[in-house]
């Protein structure tokens, strides 16, 4: 099909992703051959990782978050899984999930290209810019690519797939910073009310959805969050938006019940031209959380 994203079912299960640009560096890890390494065999399309990652640079200086560095070898191991999925003409569409992994018995398998299969989301049908404004317009993809202690990020191109390591380059456990993320942002304009493409599709049988709106609760330790309440009102008229919550304990797809997230879903695309209010509220490690905030479609 046709602009399909799928990603591994490990993502959705963890506690939960140049110059003076938008991209601030490309980093190349000890041992590797530089950028890009002449006898390497995966040769990283790098005009496609640069573009995609400046957009999606972008995103993160919106919400205020950090921008990421583009790192070669694990741009190499995104090149690598992208070729093996373009040779072997996989379509995202009937293998689902199983696109994040390589089978040793088909053309370029590679223990990089298997490696970055499972910590990177992919899509398929789009040009590489499109690709990040469409995951961010998608729900289990979107988690964590607004993690403020993601660093690195690696991204392959390769016919109409697109590759991006968003696990990788991320600090974990007792180091990683403290913080809440939402989006579409407070203040954000310019928003498409729709809901992309992706494997696996939250709510089967209704394949019409609006623009996920979450708040994710980033930190050291898995947040303790309950009594969650929220709705999505329509200025034009003070309406209330009907919408799908979840949150910790309440997923909207069986087995994906995910922690440290809190979404609004629309049950159906949001219009455009239109300003709508968030509320949601929650106790959050024990303490009282709330938060409202504006956004606007286009």
């Amino acid at each position: 099909m046709y602009g399909k994203a799928v990603l591994p079912r490990v993502l959705a299960a963890l506690t939960l992703l140049l110059s003076s640009s938008a991209l601030s560096g490309c980093a190349a890890s000890a041992g590797s051959q530089g950028w890009p390494g002449i006898d390497d065999p995966a040769r990283v399309n790098f005009s496609a990782a640069y573009s995609a990652v400046y957009r999606f640079n972008e995103y993160r200086r919106q919400v205020g978050v950090q921008t990421v560095d583009l790192d070669y070898d694990l741009s190499r191991g995104c090149q690598r899984h992208a070729d093996y999925l373009s040779l072997n003409e996989i379509s995202l569409n009937v293998v689902g999930l199983a696109a994040h992994t390589e089978d040793k018995s088909n053309p370029l398998y590679s223990e990089d290209g298997e490696r970055a299969a499972r910590s990177s989301i992919i899509y398929e049908g789009v040009a590489p810019v499109e690709s990040v404004d469409r995951w961010m317009r998608t729900f289990y993809h979107r988690l964590g690519l607004l993690d403020p202690n993601m660093h690195y990020v690696g991204y392959g191109s390769s016919g109409r797939f697109q590759v991006m390591d968003v696990q990788q380059g991320r600090i974990h456990g007792r180091f990683s910073a403290e913080a809440v993320v939402l989006y579409p942002q407070p203040g954000a304009g310019d928003i498409l009310g729709v809901f992309e493409n992706e494997i696996p599709w939250p709510v089967p049988g209704d394949t019409r959805l609006g623009i996920p709106i979450t708040a994710e609760f980033f930190g050291p330790e898995q947040y303790e969050i309950s009594a969650v309440e929220g709705w999505l009102q329509d200025l034009s008229d003070s309406s209330v938006v009907p919408t799908l919550l979840q949150y910790p304990g309440k997923p909207m797809l069986e087995d994906w019940d995910i922690p440290d997230v809190i979404a609004l879903v629309p049950t159906d695309p949001l219009p455009g031209n239109r300003s709508y209010r968030v509320h949601l509220s929650a106790i959050v490690n024990r303490q009282p959380w709330r938060e409202s905030w504006d956004f606007s479609t286009r």
